[in-house]
């Protein structure tokens, strides 16, 4: 496993960076980077759509996107294998899924952009 995860991500300041897209993260990756695309489109669209820092929260392009929900998959696939021995049912497998994925919108300083929470929760549900 250790081998596995030194061929397909590169060591960041916070860690392993991702590098292993599969289709689901590139789906999800360009979602998110035309909704934030679609945000700060036009001046003054991101105050009015509650995305603070509209600079710091867009991608430069799909990929790092992608890399970004790659990132998160990690994440819940650890909480996952945390809790792998245990009987869980649908309700609690989504909010297992959904701390990451509410945390990773609270450090971009997405989590009250009007919208994000339709996406987080397709996110979380795939």
């Amino acid at each position: 496993w250790v081998l596995q995860l030194e061929q397909s991500s590169a060591l960041g300041a916070f860690g392993p960076i991702p590098s292993d897209l599969n289709d689901l993260d590139w789906q999800r990756g360009a979602a998110l980077f035309d909704f934030l695309a679609s945000v700060v489109a036009t001046p003054g669209a991101a105050a009015a759509n509650g995305v603070d820092g509209a600079d710091e929260a867009q991608y430069a392009n799909i990929e790092a996107a992608a890399l970004s929900v790659c990132g998160v998959r990690w994440k819940v696939e650890r909480r996952l294998i945390l809790n792998a021995g245990e009987a869980v049912v649908a309700k609690e497998l989504r909010a297992l899924a959904m701390e990451p994925i509410s945390a990773f919108l609270q450090a971009r300083a997405l989590d009250t952009a009007i919208g994000i929470q339709k996406w987080a929760k397709e996110t979380a549900a795939a």
